[in-house]
């Protein structure tokens, strides 16, 4: 009978003890359930249409302003002139933005691209690859004189877009503004060397 008295206590305590035990684990098995999953990693907004979107781009179909011209495959030289090597590639795309455009001409300053150009002929190719610039970089500074222009200028890239009044035909020009500078530099170093030595 003391026996029995000793266990009763124990006996009353053994439902609470396994109540509170199964709550332990539900209460973990609700925060493991409640932990957040890894978090959603949102990509950053795009740029509305901006000139700091030549500098995301900084080029031209994939080919970047002051690429090596031994990293652009299947490049044919054309000519030299005035310290530029102008290039063309034969496997260019003859369309953008649902307009006919004339093949990409390349200008290499000490074997980096300085600079790519496209023409388009006639209102409806032209507007249609203006208006692509526009929906990318913006309305853009307009001048007019004879011709229609538009100007876009970034921190690294300058891009021209001039159309004649009278055909309608367009030269689109994209342009590295740090390799500019040094290009003038390096005149500018010339003329004075050569100054100097007279």
């Amino acid at each position: 009978m003391r026996l029995l008295c000793l266990l009763f206590p124990a006996l009353l305590a053994l439902p609470a003890a396994a109540q509170h035990s199964s709550n332990t684990k539900t209460k973990a098995a609700a925060t493991k359930a409640a932990a957040p999953a890894s978090p959603v990693v949102t990509p950053p907004a795009p740029l509305p249409p901006s000139p700091q979107k030549l500098d995301a781009h900084y080029g031209f179909r994939g080919v970047r302003l002051e690429a090596d011209s031994s990293s652009l495959q299947g490049l044919s030289y054309e000519r030299h002139d005035n310290g530029l090597t102008y290039c063309h590639r034969d496997t260019d795309s003859l369309s953008w933005s649902g307009a006919a455009v004339d093949a990409p001409k390349y200008a290499f300053y000490r074997g980096k691209l300085l600079s790519l150009s496209f023409g388009t002929k006639g209102a409806a190719n032209s507007h249609a690859v203006l208006a692509r610039l526009q929906a990318l970089y913006g309305p853009g500074e307009q001048k007019g004189n004879g011709q229609l222009r538009y100007t876009w200028r970034g921190e690294k890239a300058l891009l021209r877009y001039e159309e004649s009044s009278t055909s309608n035909n367009a030269v689109i020009t994209l342009t590295s503004l740090p390799l500019t500078i040094k290009r003038q530099q390096d005149v500018n170093g010339v003329i004075e060397q050569t100054a100097a030595n007279r």
